[in-house]
C-alpha cells in the first residue's frame, strides 16, 4: 500500500513563503530574528527533503524507502526547529512564530508537495479559476431577480388600486346590512308571538310524559345510586361505575380510559419542557414540532494553548462510546453503530487494505471494499447481526478523530489492547494511516475523501489506491 503522509500540498521555502526577518548587512539580529532565520533554513531544508523522496517514489515505486525517506526528513526538521527553539530560549527570548509548532508548519509543506506529486503524476493542480466562472454566473442569475422583483412590485400596486375598490364595495354592503337589521327588529316581535303558542304546547308535552317512560336506558347507562325511569321501569337505580377525577399521564403508547363516569376534575398532566426547543429538529411530540439541532461535537482536545483556544474552551458536545462486546462500539452522541478491527487476520483485520472504486467515468464506487469488505460483513446473518453495513461518509468518520491524540488520532475505545492475533471482541485496533469515505471528491472524481488518522487530516486521492476501511450502520 502506497501512502503519502498528511496534507497533499508542497511549499517551497526558496520562494520566499517561510521569510526571515531582514536584519542588516552584516548584523548578527536579534534573539527572535536568529530564530527566524533558523526556522527558515529548517523549513527549507524540509521541503527541499520531501521533494526528494517524491523524486525517488516516482522512479522507484518504493514504498517502503519511501516512507523511511520521510520519517528522515520529519527528525531532521523536529531536530533543528527545537535547536533554534532552546537557543532563543537561552537568552530568555521567545520565537516569534509561537505557538505554532513544526507539525504546523510541516503539515503546510506536506500538503503543497502532496499537491504537487499529483498534479506531476497526472492528477492536476488545485486552483480557484473554476470559482470565479461560477461567481460570475451567480452574479447574472442575481440581476436577473432583481428583473424579476421590479415587476413584482408593479404587480403589487396593481393589487394595492383592487383593494380600494373593494373597501368602497364593502361601504356598501355595511348600509345594506343595517337595512337587513330593521328586518330583524320585525322578525323579533313575531318571534314573541310565537312564545305563547309555545306555552300552549307545553301542557302538551307534559302529556307525552308517559311516552318519555318508554325509554331504553338500562342501569348500566345511569351513573350508581342515582334514579330514573325508562320502559323497563319506574324509579330504577343506575350502577355506571362513577371513577371521579381520571388522571392520564402521556407516554410512548395510547393508555386505555376505563368506562364509566368521570367527574371533570381530572386532567391530562403536561410538562413545560414540551417546547420545540427542547425537542429534536424534525420530531413531532404531541403536537409540538421540534426544533432543537444538535450542536458541533467536541474535538476531544485539552491543552490549553492560550485563552480562547479549543483546549481552553472546549466547546462541543461531550463524546462517548459504549462497547457492545460483539466486536461493535456505539457512538451515545451521534447514534451510529462502529465496526471494530482487530490483528487477527479475519475480514476485521487492521492491515486489511482496500480500493475504492473507478478512476474514470461514471467513477462508480464498486472496488474491493465493496466487493470484498461490504459483502463479507452483511453475507448470511451480517456481521454482530445485521446485514445493512456500510462505508461512512466523510463527516461520519471524521467524527471518529481526536485532536489531543496521535498516532492514531482517536479515542481510547478505537485504541485499545491492539496486539498480535487479538479480535473484536479483546482489542481495538486503528491504523495511523488513510481510511476511505463514501464521498467522492467533486474536484475531480476520480478521486475520494479520505481521513488520515495519524493526526486526523481529511483529503482526497486516486479511488484505486488500496487504504483501509472501518463499516458503519445506522444514522439519520
Amino acid at each position: 500500500m502506497t501512502t503519502r503522509p498528511l496534507m497533499n500540498v508542497v511549499i517551497f521555502a526558496a520562494a520566499g513563503v517561510f521569510l526571515a526577518a531582514a536584519t542588516p548587512a552584516g548584523a548578527a539580529g536579534t534573539p527572535e530574528q536568529q530564530c527566524q532565520a533558523a526556522k527558515n533554513k529548517a523549513a527549507g531544508a524540509y521541503a527541499t527533503c520531501r521533494q526528494k523522496a517524491e523524486a525517488a517514489l516516482a522512479t522507484s515505486g518504493d514504498a517502503t524507502k519511501y516512507n523511511a525517506a520521510l520519517a528522515k526528513c520529519g527528525a531532521k526538521v523536529t531536530s533543528a526547529w527545537q535547536k533554534a527553539i532552546a537557543k532563543a530560549a537561552n537568552v530568555s527570548a521567545t520565537c516569534l512564530d509561537d505557538p505554532l509548532t513544526v507539525g504546523d508548519f510541516q503539515g503546510i509543506i506536506d500538503a503543497h508537495t502532496d499537491n504537487v506529486a499529483t498534479a506531476l503524476g497526472g492528477g492536476g493542480l488545485t486552483d480557484c479559476s473554476a470559482d470565479l466562472a461560477t461567481c460570475n454566473g451567480d452574479l447574472t442569475t442575481c440581476n436577473g431577480d432583481l428583473t424579476s422583483c421590479n415587476a413584482d412590485l408593479g404587480t403589487c400596486n396593481g393589487d394595492l388600486a383592487t383593494c380600494g375598490s373593494d373597501l368602497a364595495q364593502s361601504q356598501t354592503d355595511l348600509a345594506s346590512c343595517n337595512g337587513s337589521l330593521g328586518t330583524c327588529n320585525g322578525n323579533l316581535s313575531s318571534c314573541s308571538a310565537s312564545l305563547t303558542t309555545c306555552n300552549a304546547n307545553y301542557a302538551s308535552c307534559s302529556a307525552d310524559l308517559a311516552t318519555v317512560n318508554a325509554g331504553t336506558a338500562v342501569a348500566a347507562d345511569v351513573l350508581a345510586g342515582k334514579t330514573f325511569s325508562s320502559g323497563a321501569g319506574l324509579g330504577l337505580t343506575g350502577t355506571m361505575p362513577n371513577n371521579g377525577a381520571v388522571n392520564v399521564t402521556p407516554g410512548t403508547a395510547p393508555q386505555a380510559i376505563a368506562a364509566g363516569y368521570h367527574n371533570g376534575a381530572g386532567a391530562v398532566a403536561g410538562d413545560a419542557d414540551l417546547v420545540a426547543g427542547n425537542v429534536k429538529n424534525g420530531v413531532d411530540l404531541f403536537g409540538v414540532t421540534g426544533t432543537l439541532l444538535n450542536p458541533p461535537l467536541k474535538t476531544g482536545q485539552t491543552t490549553s494553548y492560550g485563552a480562547g483556544s479549543d483546549g481552553d474552551l472546549q466547546k462541543g458536545v461531550a463524546r462517548s462510546f459504549t462497547d457492545n462486546g460483539d466486536g461493535t462500539i456505539t457512538d451515545n452522541t451521534t447514534g451510529l453503530m462502529w465496526e471494530k478491527k482487530s490483528d487477527d487476520g479475519s475480514i476485521h483485520d487492521k492491515d486489511n487494505a482496500y480500493t475504492w472504486g473507478m478512476t474514470s467515468p461514471p467513477y462508480t464506487m464498486n472496488g474491493t471494499m465493496v466487493t470484498t469488505f461490504l459483502a463479507g460483513l452483511n453475507g448470511g446473518g451480517g456481521f454482530a447481526g445485521h446485514t445493512d453495513w456500510r462505508i461512512p461518509n466523510v463527516n461520519e468518520l471524521q467524527s471518529l478523530a481526536n485532536y489531543q491524540n496521535v498516532n492514531p488520532a482517536v479515542a481510547p475505545a478505537f485504541n485499545t489492547a491492539c496486539a498480535a492475533s487479538c479480535t473484536v471482541t479483546t482489542c481495538s485496533c486503528t491504523q495511523s494511516n488513510y481510511y476511505w469515505s463514501s464521498t467522492t471528491y467533486q474536484y475531480a472524481p476520480g478521486n475520494a475523501w479520505y481521513v488520515n488518522f495519524n493526526v486526523g487530516y481529511v483529503f482526497a486521492d486516486f479511488k484505486s489506491n488500496d487504504f483501509y476501511v472501518r463499516a458503519v450502520r445506522g444514522g439519520s
